[in-house]
């Protein structure tokens, strides 16, 4: 730990940090990728790790990137905070040292300028208006890696696996745990859904005396519905590529 007035240099090309939204609710798979995120950046030559709350996502970053210390001992994490802020004041203990700023500078503007990659989990709209996004076009000079996509790609896949990735159950019985099935899914993916619900209940309804025309509605007619509703709520979380 630096003493306390010891100047605490960052070198810009070794240095991310994450830019948290408290919006969202963060799912269990996404420490998986914060693991893998921390150690390809460590892997990488990034050995500082600039931090703010040490809540919600930051904790699960900063979790995993000191995890990593048993094999890349020169791990730094720097808190950077206000004078009087209260925000954060529990990191004090296991972070490397701290960097106070003046009022009139931004705790985020300092990350976005001191750092090289910034770690984010942002839909597509949401990384459109946000500052992150602005300053990307800008400088040109940050590598933005956003979770959210590998993220619900990697629930979804999960939860398709554990439905029916196996050869443990009949397609009976495969239809009858999908009623009590809750999949995790991107609202607008669940939106396209719904429209295709409509559809399915209007073909129900017109032909359920027609065993025949029902069973027109064949297997590679319903995985194309429900592969156009996949790539639609994945299109959501895309970045776009600059």
């Amino acid at each position: 730990m630096p003493k306390a007035d010891q100047e605490i240099i960052i070198d810009k090309e070794k240095t991310f940090s994450c830019m948290t939204n408290s919006v969202y609710r963060l799912p269990d798979r996404l420490q998986v990728e914060l693991m893998k995120t921390a150690r390809r950046l460590a892997e990488s030559g990034k050995d500082t790790l600039l931090v703010r709350t040490g809540t919600g996502m930051e904790k699960m970053l900063i979790d995993s990137f000191i995890s990593l210390r048993g094999e890349y001992p020169d791990l730094r994490l720097i808190r950077v905070t206000y004078q009087e802020s209260l925000l954060g004041k529990e990191l004090a203990d296991v972070a490397d040292g701290a960097i106070t700023l003046k009022l009139r500078q931004r705790v985020k503007e300092f990350m976005l300028e001191n750092s090289s990659a910034i770690v984010c989990y942002m839909t597509q709209s949401d990384y459109g208006k946000s500052r992150l996004r602005k300053y990307y076009e800008k400088e040109h000079c940050l590598e933005v890696i956003n979770l959210y996509r590998p993220t619900i790609n990697g629930e979804m896949e999960q939860e398709l696996y554990r439905l029916v990735g196996s050869d443990e159950y009949t397609p009976r019985e495969i239809a009858e745990r999908l009623l009590d099935w809750k999949p995790c899914v991107p609202s607008r993916l669940s939106r396209t859904a719904n429209e295709f619900k409509t559809v399915l209940n209007i073909l129900c309804s017109e032909y359920s005396d027609d065993p025949a025309k029902m069973k027109e509605l064949t297997a590679k007619t319903l995985s194309a519905m429900f592969y156009y509703s996949y790539i639609m709520g994945c299109k959501d979380s895309e970045i776009e590529k600059i």
